[in-house]
């Protein structure tokens, strides 16, 4: 009973210690709690989408019904791009290359591209290791696949076996379609690296692929790559 309160005592007075810390960096660096924050929304809601399923069927029907109207409205020869940012990349990876089930037909004859942006891909499968395992991935294998990273976000995979810029090494699955990286960053990751440190930029860097406010982001690297793999096409009336 004694070694198991001395247990109990440690863990209290550890997790005081990173309450303090936490409050510490909180107080003293301007819009380190956004990060922190966001680290924490991205994991919970990784969290309950991976292991749990909530809100995945939801979410799968939300996107069918998105291609069916589509279709309807733009005609059986429109082309399928998808979009996504941060985690909403791996529900995207979910949903087109999905687990026991191969995907819909609608999917395979209509979507033609998939542009992630910020994809926490090997960050999430440090925790959930086999979440990706068993994807049916033969009927995708002409999907073209963007993926935007940066080098100073910590949660964005480059899909490489190294923490350079460069082509994608690897996908999330053997025999899956490899992506085609973009490098886009906006500071160099080697200056300061103490400020980064104590700053935890690279937690911040997350949110670092647009300003938000109409100026310079990542959609211009995109547009272009999206120009030579074909995946834009225009319509005249």
């Amino acid at each position: 009973m004694t070694e198991y309160s001395g247990w109990v005592d440690y863990g209290k007075k550890a997790a005081q210690i990173i309450t303090d810390v936490t409050a510490l960096f909180v107080f003293f660096i301007p819009g380190i709690s956004d990060a922190i924050v966001s680290v924490a929304c991205e994991f919970v809601s990784a969290s309950d989408y991976l292991e749990l399923g909530l809100t995945k069927q939801s979410i799968h029907g939300q996107l069918d019904i998105l291609i069916e109207r589509i279709v309807a409205q733009e005609g059986p020869d429109v082309e399928i791009c998808m979009h996504c940012y941060s985690f909403g990349s791996l529900v995207a990876l979910d949903y087109l290359f999905p687990y026991g089930t191969e995907p819909s037909a609608r999917v395979h004859e209509f979507v033609k591209g998939l542009v992630t942006i910020a994809c926490p891909f090997d960050f999430i499968a440090v925790y959930f290791p086999k979440f990706f395992e068993g994807r049916h991935v033969s009927n995708m294998d002409k999907l073209k696949w963007i993926n935007v990273y940066s080098l100073a976000d910590a949660l964005a995979s480059n899909f490489r076996k190294s923490d350079t810029a460069g082509e994608a090494d690897y996908s999330f699955q053997k025999n899956a379609p490899i992506p085609k990286n973009i490098n886009y960053d906006v500071a160099n990751i080697r200056m300061n690296i103490m400020m980064q440190f104590v700053t935890l930029a690279a937690l911040q860097a997350h949110g670092n692929y647009w300003d938000g406010k109409g100026g310079q982001s990542c959609l211009r690297l995109v547009i272009e790559a999206m120009a030579k793999e074909n995946l834009l096409s225009f319509k005249h009336s």
